[in-house]
């Protein structure tokens, strides 16, 4: 009967999502807008309050704060990007499901995805603050052969377009932008050379006028201020403004832009990303309703390995980077294996027994099975948080197992048999273990309906918990006595000689397999 429990653990374990933390109702959703480019400051502020009117009439939104010019997902600034923050109504007044951040998220989204003129979609922030800066699942797709933005960009629409119909996936966005136009510079650096000019210098002074450089700070009543220097506006407007332009070489001459370089027209994408130094392109994906991160991970790998070429690689971002390393690290098996065994060692030195504690951790993989039971049951993966608490479920198995084997040893000191002894260490401590168990697992109902901050936590710690104790009460505490009796049948036959315990006033000597050394 245990090795059924055990295999129907196992097979459970495989089968049941996974992911590193859950997703978290922070309070606040995260919207990013991106306009055609090259879109003007004041058009990308006009989309985006006519988004931030959409997102008002939803139910539980409170304020916005937009921020015209940035790009929250590629950390780029320019003048078709906005990103804006949803703060959502104190979490008292969203008790409804309806209410709760990830249904207002998908409600967002599905709003603003339509909005034309625009590229517009909603996310939530990283579980944990600092990590990434957006929830769900972000990649990057590498260029590993170097064949161009062009070649990457064609892999990267096929790889949308098959992940949009995976049905793994509630959004696939990419912020990046191809087919622009562009002007490239194109120096001459043999007459660069010639006219004793340093590359770097070259370099340093294009990019002064054109964008701008940090020159130094300055005090100015009572704070710093940046100092930077730039080309004026008028002189900086067009792409011909670069012949303009003079650099003074190592003898002090000022030698005119126009004699060592010339401008080309090109096409390109609106930036450029370099992962582990290969060309890359950033995709933030939400998984669909009821699929866990750790399974969309997986879907993101196999759509990449079954129908992109191999030269096409795959590198997890942010929150997906850590849940990454840490699936490949110790697994989870050995977490709760140590655990059990720092368990056993602790029973073995109170027992002086080898064999005996054996008895009492029969009733820890039917709280495991149980607490993943729970897991199911409330539509929950399996995650780190379930980790912590398998570990507190596994010291409270044996504390159970304690109360019957250490009376159960107590009665066969007195000379009973083990069956007996069992027997009557399970009736007798029947009713400590039952209101001990009850008064904790209902200690724990709160965090079954747990919300707020931190809600998703609470809930995952509370379904694993009480759907181990709950089993473990029921199926766990039965197999205890049966556990003394098979490991006491045992110790005798693989004992060379039977102890002796002294007999009980009136008694007889019994064999008494306690200790097996």
């Amino acid at each position: 009967m245990l090795a059924v429990i055990i295999l129907c653990g196992v097979k459970l374990y495989n089968t049941m999502p996974k992911s590193f933390v859950p997703e978290e109702d922070m309070g606040y959703l995260i919207v990013s807008v991106q306009l055609p480019p090259p879109a003007s400051l004041n058009r990308t502020t006009e989309k985006t309050a006519e988004i931030e009117q959409i997102i008002r009439g939803i139910d539980g939104v409170g304020t916005i704060t937009s921020i015209v010019g940035m790009n929250l997902v590629s950390g780029t600034n320019n003048s078709y990007s906005s990103a804006m923050f949803v703060l959502l109504k104190p979490w008292n007044e969203r008790k409804a499901a309806k209410l709760h951040a990830d249904a207002i998220l998908r409600e967002v989204d599905a709003k603003i995805s339509g909005v034309p003129g625009a590229m517009a979609f909603a996310f939530g922030p990283p579980a944990i603050p600092g990590i990434g800066s957006t929830s769900g699942v972000s990649v990057a797709l590498q260029d590993k052969s170097g064949l161009g933005q062009e070649y990457l960009s064609e892999q990267v629409s096929k790889f949308i377009q098959i992940a949009r119909s995976s049905g793994k996936f509630a959004t696939v966005n990419s912020n990046q932008v191809n087919g622009l136009t562009e002007w490239n510079v194109e120096p001459n650096w043999e007459l660069i050379s010639r006219q004793q000019i340093d590359i770097g210098d070259f370099n340093r002074n294009i990019e002064s006028y054109m964008g701008g450089a940090f020159v130094n700070f300055f005090s100015r009543f009572g704070k710093q201020w940046q100092v930077y220097v730039q080309a004026e506006a008028e002189y900086r407007s067009k792409p011909e403004d670069i012949f303009r332009y003079y650099i003074r070489n190592q003898q002090g001459e000022m030698v005119p832009v126009s004699t060592m370089a010339t401008i080309n027209r090109a096409s390109g994408s609106n930036f450029l990303q370099r992962v582990n130094s290969f060309e890359s392109i950033q995709l933030s994906l939400i998984p669909a309703k009821g699929v866990s991160s750790g399974e969309a991970m997986k879907a993101v790998v196999q759509i990449v390995e079954e129908h992109l070429p191999g030269n096409i690689g795959v590198q997890f971002l942010g929150m997906s980077f850590e849940e990454q390393k840490a699936a490949e690290g110790a697994p989870a098996w050995l977490t709760l294996g140590l655990s059990a065994l720092f368990v056993y060692l602790i029973l073995c030195a109170l027992y002086a027994s080898w064999m005996l504690p054996i008895a009492a951790l029969w009733s820890v993989p039917v709280a495991i099975l149980g607490a993943l039971l729970g897991l199911i049951a409330g539509n929950e993966s399996f995650n780190l948080y379930s980790q912590v608490a398998l570990t507190i479920l596994i010291g409270l198995a044996g504390k159970n197992a304690v109360l019957i084997v250490q009376y159960a040893i107590d009665e066969m000191k007195r000379g009973l048999p083990p069956r007996e002894a069992a027997l009557n260490a399970a009736r007798i401590r029947l009713r400590p273990i039952l209101m001990t168990s009850t008064a904790f697992m209902m200690g724990c109902i709160p965090l079954l309906f747990a919300s707020g901050a931190g809600a998703s936590a609470r809930q995952v710690m509370g379904w694993t918990v009480i759907g181990g104790r709950t089993l473990g009460l029921l199926v766990g505490v039965p197999l205890i006595p049966l556990g003394i009796v098979v490991i006491c049948w045992l110790s005798r036959r693989g004992s060379t000689k039977s102890k002796q315990v002294e007999p009980a006033a009136g008694g007889q000597s019994l064999e008494t397999p306690i200790n097996d050394h």
